[in-house]
């Protein structure tokens, strides 16, 4: 019939696809199709369901037993860019009983589904662990009771021999799958008119029995109100950027809103203790799935005081939708180097470019061309011991990157002001626990394309005078730092770091860590110093360079010139790679360090391992190669013959497997 047919139809998405297993009327089967809108055709089916219900209820006498329905397994899920908040009903009995006929009337919030739910297509009913024999059960039927209500209906079919034993222990009777309209609401789930949910509510004493009994007694007193779009992240890429540099990365996930919320990253200036918001401008993208970031090098924190910055840094992302919910990324991003960028408030954050300044002698000193020559403070140049970190400092970075820098001949008291004039100087950093600050004006002006271009015109660096600021001075690198005092070259290193535009990361053993080593207690080992360049250092400063050389200036009212590298044939650098592992996790030992002639190293294997040795200059060459051989447990040692060395510092990398320890060496 037309009535067991239209109650039988709608099993999946509420389409006539039941109907494909039985034999009966093609015409009905296109009527169904083609006629009948989804919610109309639901809502007919639960009138029809509520009529069979009252004929049978007619006949059935008062039960024993008492009836529980409550929501569980509420969860929001994503299909096509549309969300929905699924639950199952689950049913028991407090008597063992054969489970007939049963009514859910269910309230749900407007604001978050809309109205009229089965009429406008947006909730479905399937079958549960109940009503799962779809030869002895009709499909679940809903109906729209009023705007905020709405009803799902199940029964046996007539003449069944197999209802469900229903027994004490809640068992799924329905899976309900409503579709969300505002995340931002609560679902505020809850049945209601318990009454009549009784009434309809039939069960009998046999698997196939005529006799119906109504229920005694009905709980159905559960409510949901979970967050409906509980934010989900899957997962970021890359995992390692550059800051300031256009890099931009991809945050996966699920329901962070169609609204741009905000996105925080690690503070570089404190280690990354701290959380600082991006700008709207660098989140690019915002959907409900995904977010993208572009990651810069400065950000200013404050509108009110576009001069307090703040760098972002290597660890994990937050996000923070609309809505209020927080979720951190399950990785960590690394920011390699980051390239100081122009912090203008929610505008383009373009590259700072370096400039030719001043001139400033080749390797040779005879030839000039344009670039940075830093003037001494008259209390620099009269302390012999800062001179020549500072210019040890200075040679260093101008061997690891070609930038165009130099010690001018000259000495004199300048302020510290944007005059393109570079200086140096000691006097007061602003705080007590700041050893060096480090002004890099820039300027801006628009490139013959006409587009924002950003250039530094001088550096100024202030070391810190402070009576506090106990300086231990060595250049050579060699000697331990004593307890309780300050390296003055790790300093001025770090801060022409900043002069070269590099800003603060936070991987701990970079030289442009935010905070410089001490040790109260104890001297800080020589080759513990932070005396040497990490890879992003190297990498940071020469794509700085690089980029820095064809930038064209003759648009610029205020400068007209790029800077031209400065490459030395004859140099090298202390280099160290935070990508090795420690040599500690080995014992790895070198002896005598430094060496003349030999230098031995010295390992402990805990098991059988390939061990090989490669040693290379600071220039990247390999020098020395010891092909990897096998070696049992225990201590071990092999030697480097330096007799053709040129004196200098080299990194000897130890291979154990697949992991490789760095130890530094220096050949007298």
């Amino acid at each position: 019939s037309k009535h067991y047919i239209s109650a039988r139809f709608s099993e999946v998405n509420f389409e006539c696809v039941e109907m494909l297993y039985e034999t009966i009327d093609s015409s009905y089967v296109a009527e169904c199709l083609q006629v009948y809108p989804n919610g109309i055709l639901q809502n007919q089916k639960y009138s029809e369901f509520i009529s069979a219900s009252n004929q049978k209820v007619q006949g059935a006498s008062s039960g024993t037993a008492d009836i529980t329905y409550t929501i569980e397994n509420a969860a929001t899920t994503s299909s096509n860019g549309t969300s929905y908040f699924e639950y199952d009903i689950y049913v028991s009995s407090s008597t063992d009983v054969y489970f007939d006929n049963g009514l859910v009337r269910i309230q749900y919030n407007t604001d978050a589904f809309g109205q009229n739910v089965v009429g406008n297509n947006k909730v479905t009913a399937q079958r549960g662990t109940v009503t799962a024999s779809m030869g002895d059960y009709y499909a679940p039927s809903p109906g729209d009771i009023s705007t905020d209500v709405f009803a799902v209906g199940v029964g046996a079919e007539l003449n069944t021999y197999n209802r469900y034993y229903l027994t004490s222990t809640p068992t799924q009777l329905l899976h309900v799958k409503m579709e969300i309209s505002d995340c931002s609401e609560l679902p505020d789930l809850q049945f209601t008119d318990q009454s009549t949910m009784l009434t309809l509510s039939m069960y009998t004493n046999t698997a196939g029995g005529s006799n119906l009994l109504t229920f005694d007694n009905i709980t159905a007193t559960d409510t949901e109100n979970r967050d409906l779009c509980t934010m989900n992240i899957t997962g970021m890429a890359p995992l390692q950027v550059n800051g300031g540099t256009g890099d931009i990365v991809t945050i996966m996930g699920n329901f962070f809103g169609s609204t741009k919320g905000t996105i925080m990253m690690r503070n570089a200036d404190d280690g990354g203790a701290s959380w600082i918001p991006l700008d709207d401008y660098d989140i690019t993208q915002w959907t409900d799935n995904e977010i993208k970031i572009r990651v810069p090098s400065t950000l200013p924190i404050n509108a009110t005081n576009p001069n307090q910055l703040k760098v972002p840094g290597s660890g994990k992302i937050k996000v923070i939708t609309q809505s209020g919910s927080t979720q951190q990324t399950d990785t960590t991003l690394e920011v390699y180097y980051s390239w100081r960028n122009d912090f203008r408030q929610n505008l383009s954050k373009s590259k700072i470019f370096l400039a030719g300044v001043d001139s400033v002698y080749d390797e040779n000193s005879t030839n000039q061309q344009l670039g940075y020559s830093f003037i001494p403070n008259p209390n620099i140049a009269n302390n012999s011991n800062a001179l020549g970190c500072i210019r040890k400092a200075i040679d260093d970075w101008v061997c690891a990157t070609e930038i165009r820098w130099q010690l001018d001949d000259s000495v004199a008291v300048i302020s510290d002001t944007s005059d393109k004039n570079s200086t140096i100087r000691f006097g007061n950093t602003g705080a007590s626990n700041i050893l060096g600050q480090t002004h890099v004006w820039h300027r801006v002006c628009n490139d013959p394309n006409n587009n924002t271009m950003a250039f530094n015109p001088d550096i100024d660096i202030t070391l810190s005078n402070a009576p506090n600021q106990n300086w231990f001075y060595d250049s050579t690198g060699t000697q331990p730092q004593p307890a309780g005092t300050y390296d003055f070259y790790s300093v001025i290193l770090h801060e022409l770091g900043h002069g070269h535009l590099l800003k603060h990361v936070n991987q701990t053993d970079d030289l442009m860590y935010y905070h410089a080593k001490i040790d109260q207690n104890n001297p800080i080992p020589w080759n513990e110093r932070m005396t040497y360049f990490s890879l992003a250092n190297l990498d940071g400063g020469q794509a700085i360079v690089n980029q820095s050389q064809p930038v064209d200036f003759s648009n610029c009212t205020k400068h007209d010139y790029p800077m031209t590298p400065l490459q030395k044939d004859n140099c090298s650098v202390s280099l160290y790679t935070d990508k090795l592992k420690e040599p500690r996790e080995t014992d790895l030992t070198a002896y005598p360090n430094p060496f003349e002639r030999f230098a031995k190293l010295e390992f402990e294997l805990e098991r059988q391992a390939n061990v090989g040795l490669k040693l290379y200059s600071l220039d990247g060459r390999l020098v020395r190669s010891t092909p990897a051989r096998q070696y049992t447990p225990g201590q071990h040692r092999m030697e480097i013959n330096g007799n053709d060395l040129h004196s200098g510092l080299y990194i000897a990398i130890l291979a154990i497997g697949s992991n490789e320890y760095p130890v530094k060496l220096i050949k007298r």
